[in-house]
């Protein structure tokens, strides 16, 4: 691949390239950029894996920056990644929203200030599929699709992964049965995607029953709407 690039061939190809990293290596930085085919993008699973990958992400010139929220395994808020830099109004702990390239702070008197880092044009959701995947808790991949809609960045639901919530057209299920249940039910955490037979202790109005009914039959539909959204490149 540094062959590839050295030889000048990374911007010659009809198709775009399209490559997700966990981290943005430093020596991306040595070969010319932007590359005018290059949609780059970072994995991000939970909001650790967003606030440490996407600002390297953005600090990296590309035709299209995106995430792949893939398996999805914890919720993301993309409007409150940590910001290195002071606000405007010298407040502590100020947040950049990635949607629309704002820094804000709460209760900042002087409102959200534009700031020269870009933002996100892209980004993608899935559950886990496979032999012991986990549940993906549908709140989070609501609130990405709802973030997304809000600040008008196209979302692509890629999958439920390997669970999906109950439908009208499920038979009876008891997640006291657990794998017992046909097909395995849970009751999975907001919080943090753990699963449980029972409720867990505490405030749990936004627990979900999860059934565990494989990749094929959970599908991609998202509260009934199949979400195909892609960012148009400059050509």
């Amino acid at each position: 691949m540094r062959r590839w690039f050295a030889a000048g061939r990374a911007d010659s190809v009809g198709l775009a390239m399209l490559t997700i990293v966990d981290r943005i290596p430093h020596g991306h930085r040595r070969v010319p950029w932007p590359l005018p085919n290059l949609w780059l993008g970072v994995s991000t699973e939970r909001q650790k894996e967003a606030d440490e990958r996407i600002p390297d992400l953005l600090a990296t010139p590309a035709a299209v920056r995106f995430i792949s929220a893939e398996p999805l395994l914890g919720p993301i808020d993309l409007s409150r990644l940590p910001f290195p830099k002071s606000c405007i109004c010298d407040a502590a702990d100020p947040h950049l929203n990635v949607l629309d390239a704002t820094v804000y702070c709460d209760g900042c008197c002087e409102g959200p200030e534009r700031v020269d880092i870009g933002k996100l044009d892209w980004v993608i959701v899935g559950g886990e599929s496979g032999p012991g995947a986990r549940p993906m808790h549908p709140d989070w991949a609501r609130a990405l699709r709802d973030q997304c809609a809000a600040a008008g960045i196209p979302f692509f639901f890629k999958q439920w992964g390997s669970w999906r919530e109950p439908t009208d057209d499920d038979g009876p299920f008891d997640t006291a049965k657990g794998r017992m249940n046909r097909p395995p039910a849970f009751i999975v955490k907001p919080e943090d995607g753990t699963v449980h037979c029972f409720l867990p202790p505490g405030p749990n109005h936004r627990c979900r029953v999860m059934l565990e009914v494989g990749k094929k039959a959970a599908g991609r539909l998202l509260d009934g709407v199949e979400h195909n959204g892609m960012p148009e490149a400059e050509r």
